[in-house]
């Protein structure tokens, strides 16, 4: 079981994301905006971060840059950016941001359960 930190702003989005997470067997707290999950993701205790790229204010895409100018482990948290765009150069400034994987809704739990298995090793 994983310690997940999940940045999505839409409610039904967390309910959708806590009911995958949850059948996986994973623990995760939830956060609306790209600032809370740069604060969260600064406190560490997170084994991932599953990154909103479309949040209000503060983007997914940023808010990934700056954790990844976090000291220490903070700053290493893999990061799964999940989108509701699939524009060509969305994957690329996702992955540029520090995202490890990039996904587009709707995720499917299998996949998600694969990618957070590879990074917990």
């Amino acid at each position: 079981a994983l310690s997940i930190l999940c940045a999505e702003d839409n409610p039904y989005g967390r309910v959708v994301m806590n009911t995958i997470l949850t059948e996986l067997g994973h623990r995760v707290d939830f956060v609306a905006s790209g600032e809370a999950a740069v604060t969260a993701a600064a406190r560490g205790g997170y084994d991932a971060v599953l990154m909103d790229v479309a949040l209000t204010g503060l983007d997914g895409i940023e808010a990934t840059r700056r954790i990844r100018a976090l000291p220490g482990q903070a700053g290493q948290v893999p990061v799964i950016g999940i989108s509701g765009r699939s524009e060509s150069g969305d994957e690329a400034a996702a992955r540029a941001a520090g995202m490890n994987y990039y996904f587009t809704k709707p995720v499917g739990p299998g996949k998600l359960a694969q990618a957070l298995a590879a990074l917990s090793g």
